[in-house]
């Protein structure tokens, strides 16, 4: 038994035998494919960000260097303003010294004077401190804060009053009594 096909049939399992090779080349092929892609592009902003992280490590590769240059010189600065002295009283004098040095140079007769015993901040510092009464007016005070801000040594003001000081001569309001306590950074041995 023959089985004669018309054209048209022939032609209807030919396009059978078409969609069906389509298929099997599309799900075996073009679809595994189509899935790697789409994992694919899953991916991107990851890696997009990855790769901005890149060039920012890049870019800042010779800055960290110029940092820490420039950090380096700070603190060679910063260091050479530190009390240097074999023993903390000799710390002490120098600190006094310097504060003294500079209430002559902004014209101003230091009062009282208390030298703090010195304290150590850690295994490299420690700090010396001393407090002064004096009386002053104000631009005398602005000129000895600026000096000791621009001293060899590192100062810092610790505690700052200020009340007005009775004076029977001159105008009460043009002179101050000051209480001032400065601190010395001082290198530990």
């Amino acid at each position: 038994m023959t089985i004669r096909l018309k054209p048209r049939d022939r032609r209807a399992v030919a396009g059978l035998a078409f969609a069906l090779a389509a298929y099997g080349v599309i799900s075996w092929l073009a679809l595994p494919a189509w899935d790697r892609l789409q994992a694919a592009s899953e991916t991107v902003d990851v890696r997009e960000s990855e790769l901005q992280r890149y060039r920012r490590a890049l870019v800042r590769q010779g800055r960290y260097e110029e940092l820490g240059q420039r950090l380096e010189t700070r603190m060679e600065t910063l260091e050479s303003r530190v009390i240097r002295a074999e023993t903390a009283a000799l710390a002490s004098v120098a600190l006094q010294s310097v504060v003294e040095a500079t209430a002559a140079d902004a014209g101003v007769t230091l009062g009282e004077r208390t030298l703090a015993p010195p304290r150590e901040l850690d295994d490299f510092y420690g700090e010396t401190a001393m407090s002064v009464t004096f009386e002053c007016e104000p631009a005398q005070l602005v000129a000895l804060l600026a000096g000791m801000r621009d001293t060899a040594i590192l100062v810092t003001v610790r505690q700052l009053e200020i009340e007005t000081a009775e004076a029977a001569e001159t105008d009460a309001s043009k002179r101050l009594r000051v209480s001032l306590t400065v601190a010395g950074l001082m290198e530990t041995t």
